[in-house]
């Protein structure tokens, strides 16, 4: 009996934890595959950046750049690197005029529930428009 009880604490607190997540996306609907690199300031040299990670992402997909299992609820779409590039693939002579690095280019969304957790979706969609020659 003693088990049981024990059991159904258990159980009853992890049933209260928030399982809330925050996404940043970037959706790639251009026709080109496209290369998204994230930097950190270095540590040993504060005034540089560090390549944290690099993320490609194929013409018509799309790649999580970030998970977050925040606290709370995240209010803005403000991206969670010190700075963040994209580029075309293998075409030197074309950029991307897409910010990454500004929450006002993200397509802020939520789901859930104060009580279950909210799972929040900050997207970046790049499409042919956004690609432009250098």
């Amino acid at each position: 009996m003693k088990f049981i009880f024990q059991l159904s604490v258990l159980l009853l607190l992890c049933g209260c934890t928030k399982s809330g997540t925050h996404k940043v996306i970037v959706e790639n609907k251009s026709e080109y595959d496209i290369q998204t690199i994230i930097y950190n300031y270095s540590y040993q040299n504060p005034s540089k950046y560090e390549v944290a990670d690099s993320f490609i992402t194929k013409a018509g997909f799309e790649t999580v750049i970030a998970k977050i299992f925040p606290e709370d609820y995240v209010t803005s779409c403000s991206p969670p690197y010190d700075s963040i590039s994209i580029i075309v693939i293998g075409k030197s002579e074309l950029k991307i005029k897409v910010n990454l690095n500004s929450g006002e280019t993200y397509r802020y969304s939520r789901s859930g529930s104060r009580s279950k957790g909210y799972h929040v979706e900050c997207r970046a969609t790049i499409t042919n428009t956004d690609i432009v020659p250098k």
